[in-house]
């Protein structure tokens, strides 16, 4: 038996407080099929929205189903094409990769490089994951990727599914989730800090004005590590003001 370790503690978190984004797992449902239906995936949506953490379920159901992974994380990968290909160095003699690149946004520079030069030398059965903010270049709609690559913009949570995220995290008064839920806007990170919020203070009604310091603060450091950008802002930034 394989020694439990911290990241093995945190995967296994992870995977399950996994919830929602049924539709679009439904969409990409033959993934890793015995034929693949699609070779690229290319997620985007503004900063919030959950596009890690549906990579890294994605990344799990491939390598449930004997997909090997190779991961870049934009944000420590500089964007130049042998930096890349030592990233996936061993992914062309693997019978089945998984190649998935994460904030891409700050990668877009090795587009090119990318769809021209390196893909194009993978096994048949490689499937790639792309996440980052930014719509995906249309050269991707053209030259024949039209037929292997299908894009996913991530929007806001229903109201059932951050209900169900809610739920997950510990707030377990229906009433005070919905009122949460509607403070969120849907936003996958805004209701996982409200939800974190409500749990150090009960008493807290994000309806209330104002909210006390000591939930306010640690929003305003979350709000910052996590870049918020987009429509979900606003959400923020109302929370920091308030």
């Amino acid at each position: 038996m394989a020694k439990a370790t911290l990241a093995s503690r945190i995967a296994r978190l992870d995977r399950e407080r996994f919830v929602g984004r049924r539709g679009e797992l439904e969409r990409l449902a033959g993934l890793f099929g015995d034929e693949p239906s699609a070779g690229v995936v290319l997620l985007h949506g503004p900063g919030g929205i959950g596009k890690s953490t549906l990579l890294r379920e994605l990344m799990r159901r491939g390598e449930r189903a004997g997909w090997t992974p190779w991961i870049v994380e934009g944000r420590d990968l500089p964007p130049d094409p042998d930096a890349l290909e030592d990233a996936f160095a061993g992914a062309q003699d693997a019978e089945r990769p998984l190649l998935v690149l994460d904030t891409y946004e700050r990668m877009t520079a090795i587009d090119g490089y990318l769809r021209r030069r390196l893909l194009p030398r993978m096994p048949e059965r490689t499937v790639a994951l792309i996440a980052g903010r930014t719509p995906p270049d249309p050269a991707w709609s053209h030259d024949g990727w039209e037929t292997l690559t299908v894009q996913v913009e991530l929007g806001a949570f229903a109201d059932a599914e951050a209900l169900e995220l809610l739920h997950a995290a510990g707030v377990d008064d229906d009433r005070r989730a919905r009122v949460i839920a509607a403070w969120a806007g849907g936003s996958p990170l805004a209701l996982t800090l409200a939800a974190e919020a409500a749990d150090a203070d009960p008493s807290w009604d994000p309806a209330a004005e104002p909210a006390p310091p000591e939930v306010v603060e640690p929003l305003i450091r979350r709000m910052a590590d996590a870049d918020v950008e987009g429509p979900h802002a606003g959400v923020m930034a109302a929370a920091a003001i308030g």
